[in-house]
């Protein structure tokens, strides 16, 4: 029941809303932390843990110093309940593909569904 549970909130998530489950500028100066959720799609625990943490943050109008960025990693692996779909995300971080993100840009043989991701974050 909980394992359903948490995996409709998952999907409800990622049909209805976009990548990014909470944004903040403070009101003060501060570091700018960035954390993701389901990255593996077989994991959707960070997801939810994001998503319910922050809306405490809402609720109790915490202050922050600083900015925040929270946001769902894999949304096509986590759609499909499986870790990734051809390449682990967390894999594909290396030099060589950054230095791709940020200049010349991918081959259309390198692209996949885990990159297109990787470019999408």
């Amino acid at each position: 029941m909980v394992k359903s549970a948490v995996w409709k909130d998952v999907r409800t998530q990622l049909t209805e809303h976009n990548r990014i489950l909470f944004s903040c500028c403070g009101n003060k100066s501060g570091p700018f932390v960035i954390f993701s959720g389901g990255i593996h799609g077989n994991e959707p625990s960070g997801v939810l843990a994001l998503k319910n943490v922050f809306a405490l943050v809402v609720e109790q109008n915490l202050k922050i110093n600083g900015s925040i960025l929270t946001f769902v990693g894999n949304r096509n692996a986590l759609n499909s309940g499986q870790r990734y779909a051809t390449i682990d995300l967390n894999r594909l971080w290396t030099d060589e593909n950054l230095e791709k993100l940020h200049n010349e840009g991918f081959a259309g043989h390198e692209l996949n569904p885990d990159v297109l991701e990787m470019i999408k974050i």
